[in-house]
């Protein structure tokens, strides 16, 4: 600011220099061109015949350049927004200015001298664009401005901040907030996303192993032919590596080869036959149960990356790792592809939740961050699970029957539950503000009209053995809704800033 006020005293200064006619070169900053302080045929006459070869760039700029390039303290932003509010278009160039319109931009530009020179820091206008695709999780800002940014209204969303120091703490400290969430971010997903990688490969590895088990059937039936033929072999040893069998699965009873071990009889044969084919059976029952536990593995990690996915803040983040190092998937001792521990009967992440509803590892971290909480206009309580831990603590522990549940329908996110006195019924306009955080806190925030489905607590449960944030319902009713920040922010009445600081 004060930078401009002084920029703003050496224009006076010019302005009055410019009165007295004496033409005077006004460089501060370097070579700039001198603006008249009259708006009559001469001032234009020695705008544009001055001499200057600044003069000359100037003049065939946009009136917002022009500024910006005449008087040094003025960006080019500034200088549109100056042009804009004398009614002018700032990308009309300077060249083509009438006499009323150098009056207008004129005079505007001096009331602007004017106030930073007294120090009216009222008249100020402290506003940021962002752009409007990115909505209010927009960080950076494309311009900020202390005369205001009405030109760039139609193009990018406009923020008005109280001060020049709430602008920049917000576009700069929020920005570079932003920059360590993101790469957090990246750090988290990244880890995440290999292991995924790596059970999905284990899993088509599975799947071709039983596919092989499957095989095996014809081991039990060339068995059965040989005691069937047992009549044809003797009890002697084969002494030839195959023979011939009638098939009687065959209508035709037509004879088929069978291999054998020549040193072994049909009967010994038979028993190796039969032996090889319970093996295979029971390998059947063990790829069977890992492909259902690697299964699991693969639906729990990329409910993990949705909530990462739609992690605001570094403490959400937080929350997940905690969670995946309490689970095993991450951290010292951690197994290849899935959490620490056997997997007794094909299931993995024994410490669960199941019954006992969000316990984590008792007085660990996993019970660092309880849910988020909201305040309805209402009155009511809303609560947001930020990981699969926090989903089963809310779900299966803190919500009671009564309470509604929220969760976005077939996709993976937050478990959601709206607080409400039994036979209560909660507003309507409350209700939608639970189904739009269960919306935007899910794999389908970025889509519009998301359906979202909403039961008591009482008809959620979760199967035995079930992942941690894996519940099964029914008796819902599907909400429809848009889920965005600003959307949020209207339901609960909250600005930006204020929306950001609602779940700490």
């Amino acid at each position: 600011m004060a930078a401009v006020r002084r920029h703003a005293m050496q224009a006076q200064a010019r302005v009055r220099a410019q009165a007295e006619g004496q033409a005077q070169e006004y460089a501060p900053l370097g070579p700039r061109a001198s603006m008249p302080a009259q708006t009559g045929s001469p001032a234009r006459a020695q705008t544009q015949s001055g001499g200057s070869a600044a003069n000359q760039r100037a003049s065939g700029q946009g009136i917002g350049a022009a500024l910006s390039h005449c008087f040094a303290g003025i960006g080019p932003t500034l200088g549109a927004e100056l042009a804009s509010a004398a009614r002018l278009d700032p990308a009309k160039p300077a060249a083509q200015l009438g006499d009323a319109e150098l009056s207008r931009i004129w005079e505007t530009f001096s009331v602007f001298v004017h106030a930073a020179l007294t120090g009216q820091t009222e008249r100020f206008v402290f506003e940021a664009a962002f752009d409007r695709e990115s909505g209010h999780d927009a960080a950076q800002a494309v311009a900020m401005s202390c005369g205001g940014l009405s030109h760039l209204a139609d193009e990018f969303r406009i923020k008005r901040f109280a001060s020049a120091s709430d602008m920049i703490d917000t576009c700069y400290l929020r920005a570079e907030q932003r920059g360590q969430l993101e790469e957090r971010r990246r750090v988290l997903a990244r880890e995440v996303g290999a292991r995924l990688e790596r059970n999905r490969r284990k899993l088509e590895t599975q799947r071709k192993e039983l596919a092989r088990a499957g095989q095996s059937e014809h081991l039990r039936r060339q068995g059965e032919l040989l005691t069937a033929n047992l009549s044809l072999f003797g009890g002697e040893p084969l002494r030839v590596q195959r023979v011939r069998a009638v098939d009687y699965y065959d209508p035709n009873m037509a004879e088929v080869e069978v291999e054998v071990d020549p040193s072994l009889s049909a009967s010994a044969n038979a028993q190796v036959l039969f032996a090889r084919y319970a093996r295979a059976q029971r390998a059947l029952e063990a790829v069977t149960g890992n492909i259902a536990a690697t299964e699991g593995d693969i639906t729990y990690l990329e409910s993990v990356a949705s909530l990462i996915d739609v992690a605001d803040d570094i403490e959400h983040l937080d929350s997940v790792q905690e969670e995946l190092e309490a689970l095993g998937y991450t951290g010292p001792g951690r197994g290849a592809s899935g959490p620490r521990g056997a997997r007794r009967g094909g299931h993995a992440g024994r410490a669960e939740h199941g019954g006992q509803g969000g316990r984590s590892v008792r007085g660990g971290r996993g019970e660092a961050h309880m849910p988020s909480r909201y305040a309805a206009r209402s009155g009511h309580e809303i609560y947001v699970g930020r990981n699969n831990l926090q989903n089963d603590h809310l779900t299966l522990r803190l919500a009671r029957d009564h309470d509604l549940w929220f969760h976005a329908k077939d996709v993976h996110g937050s478990h959601v539950v709206l607080r409400r006195r039994a036979g209560e019924d909660v507003p309507e306009e409350t209700v939608r503000a639970a189904a739009l955080l269960a919306a935007y806190y899910s794999r389908a925030r970025m889509s519009s009209n998301v359906a979202v489905d909403c039961t008591e607590a009482k008809n959620v449960r979760k199967p035995r053995g079930a992942r941690p944030g894996m519940v099964i319902y029914d008796r819902h009713k599907t909400i429809w809704v848009t889920p965005s920040r600003e959307e949020i922010a209207e339901a609960f009445g909250l600005n930006g800033a204020a929306l950001d600081r609602a779940h700490d």
